[in-house]
């Protein structure tokens, strides 16, 4: 399987659940949809985690898929109503949450590319040429 396989179906999830994250948040309010956002990914990786096979990974990822829908409605939403932040600052949090979403997104990348490169699993993960100025000391 490669970095690439199954992520439209993960995606297409995402965009699906991110309309019933609105109801969610709606109905249920924020803390209760942020715990049953977290519920969802811990089932997601726990399917991901223990799949003997590629067909299950894909399961995985449509159920991760379904909690980057609802959190990607409710963190920001939960940010900006809850009253917990600052009114000064409530604007640059939902900013750093987008921006922080976006480098893991970006380091996730990174350690795919990396592990998909390896001849020996394992081995060496960190000698990748994509971690080689993080390690350089000229």
């Amino acid at each position: 399987m490669t970095a690439g396989d199954h992520s439209e179906h993960g995606s297409c999830c995402a965009i699906i659940e991110a309309a019933v994250g609105e109801w969610m948040n709606d109905t249920l309010g924020g803390k209760k949809s942020i715990l049953i956002t977290d519920v969802v990914f811990f089932v997601g990786a726990i399917v991901m985690g223990s799949a003997p096979a590629k067909w299950m990974i894909a399961i995985g990822r449509i159920i991760v898929g379904l909690g980057v829908g609802m959190a990607s409605m409710t963190a920001p939403l939960y940010i900006l109503e809850s009253g917990a932040s600052p009114q000064k600052i409530r604007g640059a949090l939902v900013s750093s949450n987008g921006m922080l979403c976006t480098r893991g997104q970006f380091l996730s990348d990174l350690i795919s590319v990396t592990f998909t490169k390896l001849k020996e699993p394992g081995v060496g993960c960190l000698e990748s040429p994509e971690f080689q100025p993080l390690f350089s000391s000229y």
